[in-house]
């Protein structure tokens, strides 16, 4: 069958009605972008469709088929006879393509299911997340570790010293440590450094707001998940006063667990 020359010949059966898209859609009861699709030569009508197009413009069959009016192919035994071979090829196709839907729809969710079981295995009690709060109503701050197989995320923000005592302690140059009670993670500045000393004092209260820490380091090898939460994480800041003075200024966070991806199924009260 050549499409093209079927799409052309609705197209001529129609405008000798004198009849739009719209208006043949209407008639034959389709969307006028199925008429679209026939007169472009994108798709042949289904059986229903074939019917009432043929009915409607008064041609056989084997004349929409053949693209063209034809009384030699007017004959109603051919016609029947090519109309039920029509209706067996379509059931056949319409057969294969839903055993193929059904073919592909298995393949995707054979594949979805393979993924999602291979990223909880490799997924599967990878990391762990700690909650970071201050442990004294002296100060305040809080923070995370992100403890993972293959490193270790630690943060602390939102410094600040409740104590105006401590708060208002004067220095001319520091240096801080975070560390996971005896563990070191970091260390940051030089007491004794040139560069650090200042000429003007600074106040302990603002030497703490501007301490961020986000370091990336390793513990994996030295505390599991069940013994980081009985540590605390420590900030030690070492500073001189105004007559060079060593000063030092503790602040220490208690550690909670707030969530780990070491179950399958989870409930709200575990993040």
């Amino acid at each position: 069958m050549n499409l093209d020359k079927i799409g052309k010949f609705i197209i001529l059966l129609r405008k000798e009605k004198k009849l739009t898209q719209a208006q043949l859609a209407e008639k034959l009861g389709v969307s006028d972008k199925t008429i679209s699709k026939w007169e472009r030569g994108v798709c042949l009508p289904d059986i229903t469709s074939t019917d009432a197009l043929i009915n409607f413009f008064g041609i056989s069959l084997m004349e929409l088929y053949a693209g063209e009016k034809n009384d030699k192919l007017a004959d109603k035994g051919i016609n029947k006879t090519a109309k039920e071979a029509v209706e067996f090829i379509q059931k056949r196709e319409t057969k294969k393509l839903k055993k193929m839907t059904i073919i592909a729809l298995s393949v995707i969710l054979l594949t979805i299911l393979s993924a999602s079981l291979l990223f909880t295995i490799n997924t599967y009690n990878e990391y762990s997340a700690f909650n970071v709060k201050s442990a004294s109503a002296d100060y305040r701050g809080n923070g995370n570790i992100i403890l993972t197989r293959e490193k270790t995320i630690t943060t602390l923000t939102n410094l600040l010293i409740m104590d105006d005592n401590a708060a208002n302690k004067e220095a001319i140059s520091y240096e801080y440590s975070l560390s996971l009670d005896n563990t070191l993670i970091l260390k940051e500045g030089d007491l004794y450094s040139e560069e650090n000393v200042s000429d003007k004092p600074i106040l302990l209260s603002d030497i703490v707001k501007e301490i961020t820490i986000y370091v990336e380091h390793d513990l994996t090898d030295n505390i599991g998940k069940k013994e980081i939460i009985n540590k605390h994480l420590i900030l030690t800041i070492k500073y001189l006063d105004n007559e060079f003075n060593e000063n030092e200024y503790t602040m220490k966070f208690d550690i909670s667990k707030s969530f780990s991806n070491d179950r399958i199924v989870f409930n709200e009260t575990d993040f």
